[in-house]
């Protein structure tokens, strides 16, 4: 019935003008038609005799209780305003109810609570389409969560919780999401006339309830008005909560279209000169969580379609990290996806490198696909290193020589305003290192430098130090180096954590300088307790599930006074001279730091040695940060499909990980609502990894809990608020599960792969029909799809070890009921049916290469037949020229049986209807290889070759 209210109340019609209304027998016969059937089938489903009691407003299940009264009220209001009657009198059972709903509309509730009295929720599905009482109960919610400074209610406690939000009507969501932007649009406007250093006054409740809204309703008039109003206003503190409310409340919901065009409006943010430093890096840490959670197949298609039809590329003018970024996230989706070409890539690698010249390390260019590391390659920048020191070394002796003649403005205005001002954090950082102290002057020449510029020097400075700095094994000097690193973040604020540790993450290093940079970031965060002391505040006070926290912005304030942030250069005991730290609604520097560790990480998996080195202790200080992540299961799963050739001689390594990620997630939930027991076991073992060999029956219950996680309505699938988690439904979440406890065993592709062949082949034995069999062929198939090459491997391998076992008689049953080869058939007919396009763009190659040498009767020929048929269509719809590739290879291996067999098929009528069948439905004259066609046909014996002379005019002329 509550669903049904929901329908209700979107369909029943507003008012039409005077001349366009319909005569009142035609609207008592429409209420007739529409509310006759849900009055029986409310007398079905409620046989009592006895009035339903008043709902308890204090019980969210009370919307549920009142839906059929609701739904009475919408009829009778419709029915009054369109001067008819309803067919029927109210039930005598609903009369209790009703009698409560109009009581409460004519005296409105105060929503003084709203997470304890969902009566205004409530209300306002019922009298969504009245416009009087509608506007009241809008105007409560908007005085609750945005309190005037007369108001009493503390605004922390009055947020419209996300249950209670839920059960409200779709449109009457819109209605109060139009009502909280136009909100936003006048507290915007009015911080104009406001004195600086008097931010305007959002409440927490009102952006988050605004941030639930946009879970349900989308971001596209956020994006469309909100923001271009709030920027074109110059609300410098609007603008940074509302990049607030898209980083760390909405951004794992959005679509890709919103996604790109959000990438569009921050990197115009960004490219503004005027904007203060924590709004410049607010944007820049939003921006990097867009692009990470760009990492799926997904990705590749809608930024193929992106890039077809706007020219312009979604990069920075302005950051060189975050392109970098973008390409890494690249090269993992291509990577997931099999497809290791595109034909805008060259483009869009030129466009990166036009950007911000750049090279790439050998290190993490290994990972690389072939096209997009050979593109990397060839557009190299040349190394500067000598050049950078030089310049830098004698821009630090003219500034000791100038600060000795000019005074201190004119010092101020040349290294703000000149060609020199590049170099000046090379300066700065110099004076540093011998004096251990920065000058008034300095900070000064850095309070005046735009922030954009900020980070444009930063990336010469990192580059300096990293240069100039001695050896790890150099232990004093390369301490003193880490220790005025520290002072730059914690004593100076020159730089916000995140953004020195991005800069130094990014960088293009390899060999000895790679060491270097790496090791000075893993000392920065291991040996000051700035940080340490705010992540183990941070994960001991609050929660990961904000969503079920009234009390989060309180807890998170405190976090905020205990540590305050600021990000204005300044000397100790000498306050700043620029503007005050604008209200941060929750973010922090652990929120920010915690994608800079995601990418420190994966930089410390490409180089090996780094990774024995600094791994395991970043994540035993910093892993319970991801407790924080937003798509943890994720970013898992991405970082051991990437990383397997890192990984794969390292299983401690990479048990490490796996249990640092998802078990920093306790707080939430346990290991055992994303894993199996037995891997959650070994997980939580103390033993070496080395001799662990999971039993048989692991891999078939693991195919059995995906199974039922591919079930539409099981009822074993597990319950979470989906619209706040990185899942949209149970097999998103089954599947990447599955496929990280698989990455995350001890053992070789290889062998787990065979292991769930045998898991499939058993399981199939065991069932009475092939319904029962296919979806656990499903099942396999999905995981195969989502599992590495080395994996994949194996289905191809078993595929050649059946053909050879064919013989030139032997037929194979395409239904998989029983044995190998039927379960094999219908299981790579569902790997590439469901499979990316990846895996059909390598089919010829496989054909020609590895099945060519295989196939010599033809008993094999039909296997092959019987494998490619299924999925012609596919091929057809989405690459029809890779359709004549495959063709061709058949062809080919046609002739290679004709000469085996010396012409003598028993099945020949069936390969021939088959090729005709291809030639007739989708290749036609196949343009390009009709003359090859015509000389492999022209090769065979008379009777495959009589059979096929009308694939060709050329071929029917000679047969005549």
């Amino acid at each position: 019935m509550w669903s049904l209210l929901h329908f209700v109340t979107s369909t029943v019609q507003s008012k039409l003008p005077a001349q366009q209304q319909p005569s009142a027998t035609s609207t008592a016969a429409q209420l007739q038609k529409e509310f006759v059937p849900i009055l029986n089938l409310f007398s079905l489903l409620y046989p009592d005799r006895e009035p339903l009691p008043p709902p308890d407003p204090t019980r969210l299940e009370a919307v549920l209780d009142t839906a059929m009264a609701s739904i009475w009220v919408v009829y009778s209001s419709r029915a009054a305003a369109d001067g008819v009657e309803l067919p029927r009198p109210v039930p005598y059972i609903l009369t209790a109810q009703i009698k409560w709903l109009m009581e409460q509309s004519e005296s409105l509730p105060p929503a003084s609570n709203l997470s304890t009295d969902h009566t205004v929720a409530l209300l306002l599905s019922v009298y969504s389409n009245n416009t009087e009482v509608s506007s009241k109960l809008l105007n409560i919610l908007i005085d609750a969560v945005a309190p005037s400074s007369s108001s009493g209610t503390t605004p922390d406690l009055c947020m419209l919780p996300l249950r209670s939000l839920s059960t409200i009507a779709m449109h009457a969501k819109i209605r109060l999401m139009d009502k909280v932007k136009h909100h936003l649009v006048q507290v915007a406007e009015a911080s104009k006339q406001l004195p600086s250093g008097h931010p305007p006054t959002i409440t927490p409740a009102l952006l988050e309830t605004y941030s639930r809204l946009l879970i349900w309703l989308g971001t596209r008039n956020f994006q469309t008005h909100l923001i271009p109003a709030v920027f074109k206003s110059q609300a410098w503190p609007v603008l940074h909560a509302l990049l607030e409310v898209i980083a760390y409340r909405v951004h794992l919901q959005l679509q890709y279209s919103y996604r790109f065009q959000l990438l569009q409006q921050l990197h115009t943010v960004v490219g503004v000169s005027i904007i203060p430093t924590q709004l410049f890096v607010c944007a820049e840490n939003t921006t990097l969580r867009l692009i990470q959670g760009l990492s799926s197949p997904e990705f590749l298609l809608q930024l193929a379609k992106l890039y077809a039809s706007d020219p312009k590329p979604l990069l920075s003018q302005e950051s060189e990290e975050l392109n970098r970024v973008f390409v890494c996230v690249l090269a993992k989706s291509m990577h997931i996806s099999n497809l290791d070409t595109t034909n805008w890539l060259e483009s869009f690698m030129r466009a990166v490198f036009t950007a911000a010249p750049q090279s790439w390390p050998e290190a993490t260019s290994r990972f690389f696909p072939a096209s997009l590391r050979q593109l990397c390659s060839a557009l190299h920048t040349a190394d500067y290193q000598v050049a950078l020191v030089s310049k830098a070394e004698e821009e630090y002796r003219k500034f000791n020589v100038a600060r000795g003649k000019a005074n201190e403005r004119e010092l101020i205005q040349t290294y703000t305003d000149s060609e020199s001002a590049s170099l000046f954090l090379c300066v700065l950082w110099q004076q540093l290192l011998e004096t251990g102290t920065l000058s008034s002057t300095c900070i000064k020449i850095v309070q005046r430098t735009q922030a954009k510029k900020l980070a444009a020097y930063a990336r010469k400075m990192v580059d300096y130090i990293v240069f100039t700095c001695p050896s790890p094994s150099s232990a004093p000097q390369f301490n003193s180096v880490v220790a005025y690193l520290n002072e730059l973040v914690w004593k100076y604020h020159i730089f916000p954590l995140d953004r020195l540790l991005l800069c130094m993450v990014m960088r293009g290093y390899d060999g000895r300088y790679a060491t270097i940079g790496l090791s000075l970031i893993h000392n920065m965060l291991l040996t000051n307790q700035d940080l340490q002391t705010r992540v183990t505040s941070l994960v001991e006070n609050v929660r990961p599930d904000h969503w079920n926290c009234q009390n989060w912005h309180s807890i998170h304030t405190e976090f905020l006074h205990s540590f305050p942030e600021t990000f204005h250069p300044e000397l100790p005991g000498v306050p700043a001279t620029t503007s005050s730290t604008m209200t941060m609604y929750f973010g922090n520097v652990c929120f920010r730091f915690l994608p800079v560790l995601c990418l420190y990480l994966n930089r410390l998996l490409e180089i090996p040695e780094m990774a024995a080195l600094h791994l395991e202790e970043t994540l035993d200080k910093f892993g319970c940060l991801f407790a924080f992540h937003a798509h943890p299961a994720n970013h898992l799963y991405t970082t051991l499909h990437y990383y397997l050739m890192s990984l794969q001689e390292r299983p401690e390594l990479k048990k490490k990980l796996v249990a640092t990620v998802m078990g920093s997630q306790r707080r939430i939930r346990n290991l055992k609502w994303y894993f199996s027991p037995l891997f959650c076991e070994f997980l939580c073992a103390v033993e070496p990894v080395s001799g662990w060999t999971p039993p048989t029956q692991y891999y078939r219950s693991l195919l059995d809990k995906l199974v039922k996680g591919l079930e539409p309505f099981s009822l074993s699938a597990p319950s979470c608020d989906w619209q706040c988690s990185e899942f949209s439904g149970s097999l998103p979440l089954s599947l990447t599960c599955a496929c990280v406890e698989l990455l995350g065993l001890p053992l070789g592709g290889t062998q787990v792969a065979c292991q769930l062949l045998k898991a499939l082949y058993s399981m199939a034995e065991d069932k009475d029909s092939h319904e029962d069999v296919l979806p656990l062929i499903n099942a396999l198939a999905l995981i195969f799809i989502s599992l590495p090459d080395c994996y994949q491997s194996v289905l191809y391998d078993s595929v050649l070890k059946v053909l050879e076992t064919l013989g030139p008689e032997t037929r194979v049953s395409p239904t998989p009921v029983r044995g190998t080869p039927s379960c094999l058939l219908s299981l790579m007919h569902s790997f590439w049916l469901h499979g990316n396009l990846g895996l059909l763009l390598a089919l010829p190659q496989w054909l020609q290469l590895q099945v060519g040498g295989v196939v010599s009767n033809e008993g094999q020929l039909l296997y092959v037949l019987q494998l490619l048929g299924p999925i012609l269509h596919r091929v057809i719809a989405e690459k029809p020229k890779l359709l004549l590739d495959i063709v061709m290879e058949i062809y080919r291996l046609l002739k290679v049986v004709d000469q085996r067999q010396k012409g003598l098929l028993q099945h020949s009528d069936i390969i021939c209807d088959f090729l005709y069948h291809i030639k007739y439905r989708h290749i036609g004259h196949a343009h390009g290889k009709k003359e090859e066609i015509e000389q492999l046909v022209t090769s065979l014996h008379l009777p495959l070759k009589t059979r096929l002379r009308f694939l060709t005019h050329s071929l029917a002329e000679n047969a005549d």
